[in-house]
Protein backbone atom coordinates (compact mmCIF):
# COMPACT_ATOMS: atom_id res chain seq x y z
CA UNK A 1 0.00 0.00 0.00
CA UNK A 2 3.02 2.46 1.06
CA UNK A 3 4.26 2.26 -2.52
CA UNK A 4 0.69 3.77 -3.78
CA UNK A 5 0.89 6.26 -1.25
CA UNK A 6 4.22 7.27 -2.27
CA UNK A 7 2.88 7.86 -6.27
CA UNK A 8 -0.33 9.28 -5.03
CA UNK A 9 2.04 11.56 -2.87
CA UNK A 10 4.40 12.89 -5.80
CA UNK A 11 1.18 13.61 -8.52
CA UNK A 12 -0.53 15.45 -5.33
CA UNK A 13 2.47 17.22 -4.45
CA UNK A 14 2.47 18.73 -8.04
CA UNK A 15 -1.34 19.99 -7.49
CA UNK A 16 -0.69 20.95 -4.47
CA UNK A 17 1.86 23.18 -5.21
CA UNK A 18 0.31 24.35 -8.32
CA UNK A 19 -2.79 25.89 -5.89
CA UNK A 20 0.23 26.82 -3.65
CA UNK A 21 2.07 28.96 -6.69
CA UNK A 22 -1.45 30.41 -7.62
CA UNK A 23 -2.33 31.39 -3.91
CA UNK A 24 1.15 33.15 -3.63
CA UNK A 25 0.60 35.06 -7.23
CA UNK A 26 -2.85 36.27 -5.65
CA UNK A 27 -1.33 36.92 -2.86
CA UNK A 28 1.22 39.25 -4.44
CA UNK A 29 -1.02 40.95 -6.97
CA UNK A 30 -4.21 41.46 -5.57
CA UNK A 31 -4.93 43.67 -2.57
CA UNK A 32 -5.89 42.36 0.85
CA UNK A 33 -9.34 42.93 0.47
CA UNK A 34 -9.68 41.49 -3.24
CA UNK A 35 -7.54 38.23 -1.80
CA UNK A 36 -9.98 38.00 0.73
CA UNK A 37 -12.57 38.20 -1.63
CA UNK A 38 -11.22 35.65 -3.85
CA UNK A 39 -10.85 33.67 -0.39
CA UNK A 40 -14.31 33.76 0.02
CA UNK A 41 -15.66 32.85 -3.40
CA UNK A 42 -13.06 29.55 -3.49
CA UNK A 43 -14.42 28.68 0.32
CA UNK A 44 -18.20 28.79 -1.16
CA UNK A 45 -16.57 26.21 -3.85
CA UNK A 46 -14.99 24.11 -1.42
CA UNK A 47 -18.40 23.96 0.81
CA UNK A 48 -20.87 23.62 -1.78
CA UNK A 49 -19.46 20.68 -4.24
CA UNK A 50 -19.19 17.94 -1.55
CA UNK A 51 -22.45 19.18 -0.18
CA UNK A 52 -23.91 19.01 -3.62
CA UNK A 53 -22.63 15.28 -3.53
CA UNK A 54 -24.66 13.48 -1.16
CA UNK A 55 -21.40 11.82 0.02
CA UNK A 56 -22.22 9.36 -3.10
CA UNK A 57 -18.85 9.30 -4.36
CA UNK A 58 -17.56 8.11 -1.49
CA UNK A 59 -20.25 5.48 -1.46
CA UNK A 60 -19.30 4.62 -5.03
CA UNK A 61 -15.94 3.60 -3.90
CA UNK A 62 -17.35 2.03 -1.11
CA UNK A 63 -19.69 -0.58 -3.37
CA UNK A 64 -17.56 -0.64 -6.32
CA UNK A 65 -13.94 -0.67 -4.84
CA UNK A 66 -14.58 -5.33 -5.09
CA UNK A 67 -16.17 -4.70 -7.91
CA UNK A 68 -16.50 -5.59 -11.96
CA UNK A 69 -17.34 -2.13 -13.41
CA UNK A 70 -18.11 -3.80 -16.42
CA UNK A 71 -20.45 -5.61 -14.98
CA UNK A 72 -22.90 -2.06 -13.70
CA UNK A 73 -24.56 0.44 -15.20
CA UNK A 74 -22.70 2.88 -13.30
CA UNK A 75 -22.93 5.95 -16.05
CA UNK A 76 -26.86 5.87 -14.96
CA UNK A 77 -25.52 6.42 -11.30
CA UNK A 78 -22.85 9.15 -12.42
CA UNK A 79 -26.08 10.75 -14.54
CA UNK A 80 -28.14 10.78 -11.42
CA UNK A 81 -25.89 12.15 -9.35
CA UNK A 82 -24.80 14.56 -11.63
CA UNK A 83 -28.49 16.26 -11.64
CA UNK A 84 -29.20 16.28 -8.22
CA UNK A 85 -25.56 18.10 -7.92
CA UNK A 86 -26.39 20.71 -10.68
CA UNK A 87 -30.29 21.58 -8.78
CA UNK A 88 -28.21 21.61 -5.28
CA UNK A 89 -25.47 24.21 -6.40
CA UNK A 90 -28.05 26.72 -8.33
CA UNK A 91 -30.26 26.76 -4.97
CA UNK A 92 -26.82 27.33 -3.07
CA UNK A 93 -25.56 30.19 -5.26
CA UNK A 94 -28.68 31.28 -5.21
CA UNK A 95 -28.13 31.94 -1.19
CA UNK A 96 -24.71 32.58 -0.84
CA UNK A 97 -25.61 35.94 -3.35
CA UNK A 98 -28.43 37.24 -0.60
CA UNK A 99 -25.51 36.04 2.23
CA UNK A 100 -22.48 37.96 0.77
CA UNK A 101 -24.22 40.73 -1.54
CA UNK A 102 -22.40 38.80 -4.83
CA UNK A 103 -22.06 40.38 -8.06
CA UNK A 104 -22.79 38.82 -11.26
CA UNK A 105 -19.37 37.81 -12.24
CA UNK A 106 -18.84 36.05 -9.15
CA UNK A 107 -22.07 34.06 -9.25
CA UNK A 108 -21.20 33.25 -12.34
CA UNK A 109 -17.74 31.90 -11.03
CA UNK A 110 -19.45 29.98 -8.24
CA UNK A 111 -21.80 28.36 -10.42
CA UNK A 112 -19.41 27.09 -13.04
CA UNK A 113 -16.57 26.39 -10.12
CA UNK A 114 -19.00 24.62 -8.32
CA UNK A 115 -20.04 22.02 -11.23
CA UNK A 116 -16.53 21.66 -12.49
CA UNK A 117 -15.25 20.63 -9.54
CA UNK A 118 -18.19 18.03 -8.62
CA UNK A 119 -17.24 16.60 -12.28
CA UNK A 120 -13.53 16.17 -11.84
CA UNK A 121 -14.12 14.72 -8.38
CA UNK A 122 -17.24 12.32 -9.57
CA UNK A 123 -15.21 10.89 -12.07
CA UNK A 124 -11.86 10.45 -10.33
CA UNK A 125 -13.88 8.50 -7.57
CA UNK A 126 -14.21 6.18 -10.60
CA UNK A 127 -10.88 5.13 -11.14
CA UNK A 128 -9.85 5.25 -7.29
CA UNK A 129 -13.01 2.40 -7.02
CA UNK A 130 -10.46 0.48 -9.59
CA UNK A 131 -7.51 1.26 -7.52
CA UNK A 132 -6.04 3.26 -10.31
CA UNK A 133 -4.93 6.24 -7.71
CA UNK A 134 -2.51 7.51 -9.65
CA UNK A 135 -5.15 8.30 -13.09
CA UNK A 136 -7.53 8.98 -10.19
CA UNK A 137 -5.39 11.76 -8.63
CA UNK A 138 -4.59 13.39 -12.07
CA UNK A 139 -7.86 13.98 -12.75
CA UNK A 140 -8.51 15.13 -9.55
CA UNK A 141 -5.42 17.81 -9.67
CA UNK A 142 -5.44 18.75 -13.29
CA UNK A 143 -7.24 21.97 -12.53
CA UNK A 144 -4.87 22.88 -9.93
CA UNK A 145 -1.95 22.84 -12.51
CA UNK A 146 -3.91 24.94 -15.41
CA UNK A 147 -4.98 27.85 -12.90
CA UNK A 148 -0.96 28.92 -12.12
CA UNK A 149 -0.42 29.25 -15.94
CA UNK A 150 -3.76 30.93 -16.49
CA UNK A 151 -2.42 33.46 -13.73
CA UNK A 152 1.08 34.10 -15.76
CA UNK A 153 -0.65 34.27 -19.24
CA UNK A 154 -2.67 37.43 -17.30
CA UNK A 155 0.73 38.03 -15.66
CA UNK A 156 2.42 38.28 -19.23
CA UNK A 157 -0.66 40.17 -20.97
CA UNK A 158 -0.64 42.59 -18.08
CA UNK A 159 -4.24 42.17 -17.52
CA UNK A 160 -3.98 40.96 -13.90
CA UNK A 161 -7.40 41.91 -12.04
CA UNK A 162 -10.07 40.45 -9.97
CA UNK A 163 -12.08 40.44 -12.65
CA UNK A 164 -10.09 38.71 -15.30
CA UNK A 165 -8.98 36.15 -12.77
CA UNK A 166 -12.79 34.91 -12.33
CA UNK A 167 -13.73 35.51 -15.92
CA UNK A 168 -10.29 32.82 -17.09
CA UNK A 169 -10.52 30.55 -14.51
CA UNK A 170 -14.51 30.13 -15.20
CA UNK A 171 -13.64 28.84 -18.65
CA UNK A 172 -11.32 26.58 -17.10
CA UNK A 173 -13.58 24.91 -14.66
CA UNK A 174 -16.25 24.56 -17.96
CA UNK A 175 -14.35 23.20 -20.18
CA UNK A 176 -11.73 20.69 -18.35
CA UNK A 177 -14.69 18.75 -16.71
CA UNK A 178 -16.40 18.19 -20.31
CA UNK A 179 -12.71 16.82 -21.28
CA UNK A 180 -12.76 14.33 -18.67
CA UNK A 181 -15.87 12.93 -19.08
CA UNK A 182 -15.08 11.66 -22.71
CA UNK A 183 -11.60 10.34 -21.39
CA UNK A 184 -13.52 8.38 -18.71
CA UNK A 185 -16.29 7.02 -20.49
CA UNK A 186 -14.04 5.90 -23.11
CA UNK A 187 -11.88 4.27 -20.56
CA UNK A 188 -14.21 1.84 -18.59
CA UNK A 189 -16.88 -0.43 -19.46
CA UNK A 190 -19.98 -0.40 -18.10
CA UNK A 191 -22.79 -3.47 -18.15
CA UNK A 192 -26.29 -3.79 -17.27
CA UNK A 193 -26.39 -4.49 -13.87
CA UNK A 194 -27.93 -1.56 -11.43
CA UNK A 195 -26.43 -0.36 -8.14
CA UNK A 196 -28.34 -1.00 -5.54
CA UNK A 197 -30.48 1.96 -3.91
CA UNK A 198 -28.46 1.03 -0.90
CA UNK A 199 -25.70 2.64 -2.12
CA UNK A 200 -27.53 6.28 -1.80
CA UNK A 201 -28.22 5.40 1.87
CA UNK A 202 -24.62 4.72 2.36
CA UNK A 203 -23.93 7.72 1.10
CA UNK A 204 -25.94 9.78 3.16
CA UNK A 205 -24.15 8.47 6.33
CA UNK A 206 -20.59 9.15 4.69
CA UNK A 207 -22.07 12.53 3.94
CA UNK A 208 -22.33 13.00 7.25
CA UNK A 209 -18.64 13.16 7.84
CA UNK A 210 -18.02 15.49 4.47
CA UNK A 211 -20.95 17.85 6.43
CA UNK A 212 -19.06 18.15 8.82
CA UNK A 213 -15.64 18.30 7.00
CA UNK A 214 -17.01 21.27 4.99
CA UNK A 215 -18.18 23.27 8.44
CA UNK A 216 -15.15 22.97 10.57
CA UNK A 217 -12.79 24.25 7.14
CA UNK A 218 -15.28 26.86 5.88
CA UNK A 219 -16.64 28.20 9.31
CA UNK A 220 -13.67 30.56 9.56
CA UNK A 221 -13.45 32.02 6.26
CA UNK A 222 -17.43 32.32 6.41
CA UNK A 223 -17.10 34.25 9.71
CA UNK A 224 -13.91 36.38 9.11
CA UNK A 225 -15.42 39.11 7.09
CA UNK A 226 -18.66 39.00 8.80
CA UNK A 227 -17.30 39.37 12.19
CA UNK A 228 -13.70 41.19 10.95
CA UNK A 229 -12.91 42.26 7.73
CA UNK A 230 -12.47 40.79 4.34
CA UNK A 231 -8.79 42.08 4.69
CA UNK A 232 -8.47 40.08 7.78
CA UNK A 233 -9.94 37.13 5.53
CA UNK A 234 -6.49 37.91 2.95
CA UNK A 235 -4.35 37.87 5.52
CA UNK A 236 -5.72 34.64 6.98
CA UNK A 237 -5.26 32.70 3.31
CA UNK A 238 -2.21 34.15 2.60
CA UNK A 239 -0.64 32.11 5.88
CA UNK A 240 -3.10 29.23 5.39
CA UNK A 241 -1.29 28.59 1.73
CA UNK A 242 2.08 28.43 2.97
CA UNK A 243 1.05 25.42 5.16
CA UNK A 244 -0.67 23.49 2.79
CA UNK A 245 2.06 21.14 2.54
CA UNK A 246 -0.22 19.39 5.52
CA UNK A 247 -2.75 18.88 2.92
CA UNK A 248 -0.84 17.63 0.35
CA UNK A 249 0.06 14.34 2.47
CA UNK A 250 -3.36 13.99 3.91
CA UNK A 251 -4.97 13.80 0.78
CA UNK A 252 -1.95 11.12 -0.49
CA UNK A 253 -3.18 9.24 2.84
CA UNK A 254 -7.32 9.62 2.24
CA UNK A 255 -7.05 8.59 -1.33
CA UNK A 256 -5.64 5.33 -0.82
CA UNK A 257 -6.68 4.10 2.55
CA UNK A 258 -10.50 3.70 2.11
CA UNK A 259 -10.11 1.65 -0.69
CA UNK A 260 -7.45 0.04 0.52
CA UNK A 261 -9.36 -1.09 3.57
CA UNK A 262 -12.36 -2.32 1.93
CA UNK A 263 -10.42 -4.66 -0.23
CA UNK A 264 -7.85 -5.98 2.17
CA UNK A 265 -9.81 -5.99 5.58
CA UNK A 266 -7.33 -5.30 7.86
CA UNK A 267 -5.86 -2.34 9.65
CA UNK A 268 -2.27 -2.48 10.54
CA UNK A 269 -2.17 0.63 12.83
CA UNK A 270 0.77 1.00 14.66
CA UNK A 271 2.39 1.16 10.77
CA UNK A 272 -0.22 3.82 10.10
CA UNK A 273 0.15 5.83 13.29
CA UNK A 274 4.36 5.92 12.84
CA UNK A 275 4.01 7.00 8.82
CA UNK A 276 0.80 9.36 10.02
CA UNK A 277 3.07 11.11 13.03
CA UNK A 278 6.20 11.10 11.01
CA UNK A 279 4.78 12.69 8.68
CA UNK A 280 3.04 15.47 10.63
CA UNK A 281 6.37 15.97 12.79
CA UNK A 282 8.42 16.62 9.93
CA UNK A 283 6.24 19.19 8.64
CA UNK A 284 5.73 20.69 11.75
CA UNK A 285 9.43 20.86 12.25
CA UNK A 286 9.79 22.93 8.97
CA UNK A 287 7.30 25.01 9.69
CA UNK A 288 8.75 26.31 12.87
CA UNK A 289 11.65 26.44 11.61
CA UNK A 290 11.75 28.18 8.60
CA UNK A 291 7.76 29.68 8.48
CA UNK A 292 8.51 33.34 9.15
CA UNK A 293 11.12 33.28 7.07
CA UNK A 294 9.24 31.81 4.29
CA UNK A 295 6.37 34.16 4.63
CA UNK A 296 9.11 37.44 4.21
CA UNK A 297 10.45 36.25 1.00
CA UNK A 298 7.33 34.96 -0.84
CA UNK A 299 5.08 37.80 0.06
CA UNK A 300 7.95 40.11 0.06
CA UNK A 301 6.91 41.40 3.75
CA UNK A 302 3.39 42.54 2.94
CA UNK A 303 1.87 39.57 5.14
CA UNK A 304 4.71 39.38 7.74
CA UNK A 305 2.70 40.64 10.47
CA UNK A 306 0.60 37.49 10.51
CA UNK A 307 3.38 34.73 10.37
CA UNK A 308 2.35 34.39 14.23
CA UNK A 309 -0.32 31.74 12.70
CA UNK A 310 1.72 29.22 11.68
CA UNK A 311 2.47 27.47 14.53
CA UNK A 312 -1.49 27.42 15.30
CA UNK A 313 -1.62 25.76 11.80
CA UNK A 314 1.11 23.17 12.56
CA UNK A 315 -1.20 22.36 15.15
CA UNK A 316 -4.05 22.21 13.86
CA UNK A 317 -2.56 20.04 10.27
CA UNK A 318 -1.03 17.44 12.79
CA UNK A 319 -4.59 16.27 14.32
CA UNK A 320 -6.34 16.49 10.75
CA UNK A 321 -3.71 14.03 9.19
CA UNK A 322 -4.03 12.04 12.59
CA UNK A 323 -8.18 11.83 11.76
CA UNK A 324 -7.52 10.51 7.95
CA UNK A 325 -6.76 6.78 9.96
CA UNK A 326 -10.15 6.42 11.59
CA UNK A 327 -12.17 8.44 9.09
CA UNK A 328 -10.82 5.74 6.21
CA UNK A 329 -11.40 2.76 8.43
CA UNK A 330 -15.15 3.64 9.19
CA UNK A 331 -15.78 4.30 6.03
CA UNK A 332 -14.11 1.77 4.18
CA UNK A 333 -14.00 -1.14 6.50
CA UNK A 334 -16.45 -1.22 9.28
CA UNK A 335 -20.08 -1.78 9.33
CA UNK A 336 -22.68 0.73 8.57
CA UNK A 337 -24.15 1.16 12.31
CA UNK A 338 -20.45 2.63 12.86
CA UNK A 339 -21.49 5.01 10.18
CA UNK A 340 -24.54 5.86 11.94
CA UNK A 341 -22.54 6.62 14.88
CA UNK A 342 -20.13 8.51 13.45
CA UNK A 343 -22.78 10.30 11.38
CA UNK A 344 -24.62 11.33 14.97
CA UNK A 345 -20.67 12.69 16.17
CA UNK A 346 -20.38 14.90 12.76
CA UNK A 347 -24.04 16.04 13.56
CA UNK A 348 -22.75 17.65 16.97
CA UNK A 349 -19.41 18.24 15.72
CA UNK A 350 -21.14 21.06 13.66
CA UNK A 351 -22.88 22.67 16.17
CA UNK A 352 -19.90 22.68 18.05
CA UNK A 353 -17.46 24.25 15.60
CA UNK A 354 -20.19 26.82 14.84
CA UNK A 355 -20.38 27.97 18.59
CA UNK A 356 -16.76 27.86 19.09
CA UNK A 357 -15.87 29.63 15.61
CA UNK A 358 -18.16 32.40 16.63
CA UNK A 359 -17.27 32.72 20.24
CA UNK A 360 -13.17 32.36 19.82
CA UNK A 361 -13.18 34.70 16.67
CA UNK A 362 -15.47 37.52 18.04
CA UNK A 363 -13.13 37.58 20.78
CA UNK A 364 -9.57 36.63 19.78
CA UNK A 365 -9.44 37.02 15.82
CA UNK A 366 -7.45 35.55 13.51
CA UNK A 367 -6.21 33.35 16.46
CA UNK A 368 -9.32 32.48 17.90
CA UNK A 369 -10.14 31.08 14.29
CA UNK A 370 -7.47 28.70 14.01
CA UNK A 371 -7.75 27.76 17.90
CA UNK A 372 -11.37 26.93 17.42
CA UNK A 373 -10.68 24.33 14.12
CA UNK A 374 -7.90 22.56 16.55
CA UNK A 375 -10.41 22.10 19.70
CA UNK A 376 -13.19 21.09 16.81
CA UNK A 377 -10.69 18.63 14.52
CA UNK A 378 -9.49 17.30 18.34
CA UNK A 379 -12.51 16.13 19.65
CA UNK A 380 -13.75 14.71 15.61
CA UNK A 381 -10.69 12.77 15.73
CA UNK A 382 -10.87 11.04 19.18
CA UNK A 383 -14.68 10.64 18.88
CA UNK A 384 -13.45 8.91 15.51
CA UNK A 385 -10.61 6.53 17.36
CA UNK A 386 -12.97 5.90 20.26
CA UNK A 387 -15.57 4.46 17.68
CA UNK A 388 -12.89 2.30 15.96
CA UNK A 389 -11.32 0.74 18.79
CA UNK A 390 -15.12 0.13 20.25
CA UNK A 391 -15.03 -2.26 17.08
CA UNK A 392 -11.84 -3.93 18.21
CA UNK A 393 -13.18 -4.59 21.51
CA UNK A 394 -16.51 -6.16 20.17
CA UNK A 395 -14.62 -8.14 16.94
CA UNK A 396 -10.98 -7.83 17.14
CA UNK A 397 -10.65 -10.02 13.48
CA UNK A 398 -10.91 -7.03 11.53
CA UNK A 399 -7.33 -5.74 13.44
CA UNK A 400 -3.98 -5.34 13.92
CA UNK A 401 -2.17 -3.23 16.55
CA UNK A 402 1.58 -4.46 15.41
CA UNK A 403 3.15 -5.06 11.79
CA UNK A 404 3.85 -3.45 8.98
CA UNK A 405 1.76 -3.54 6.21
CA UNK A 406 2.88 -5.78 3.17
CA UNK A 407 0.04 -5.07 0.57
CA UNK A 408 2.08 -3.09 -1.75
Amino acid sequence: MLSRVRNVFVISALGVLGGILKNILLARELTKEELGIYSLLMTIVGFVYPLTLLGQHNAIVRFMADKDFSEYNWPKKILQLLFVSFCLTVLAVGIFRMTYDLKFLAMTFLLLATLGTVGTDVYASIYRAQGKYEISMVIFRILSLLLPLAIFLLLILKMVTLSNILILFSILYALVPLVMVNFVRQGINSGSAKIPKSVWKDGIFLWGADLSLLVIVSIDKFLIPKLITYQALGEYFAIFSITRAFDLVLKAFEMVLLPHLKKSGTVHLGSLLSWVLGSALILSAFYLLAGDTLVELVFKGKYSNSSSLIPFFCVLGTIRLLHVIPYSVIGGLLKQHRLKQMFHINILTIFLAILLSFFLINNYGLVGAVTAGIAVWAFKTLAGFGIMFKDTWDSKENFRTEGTDNHE
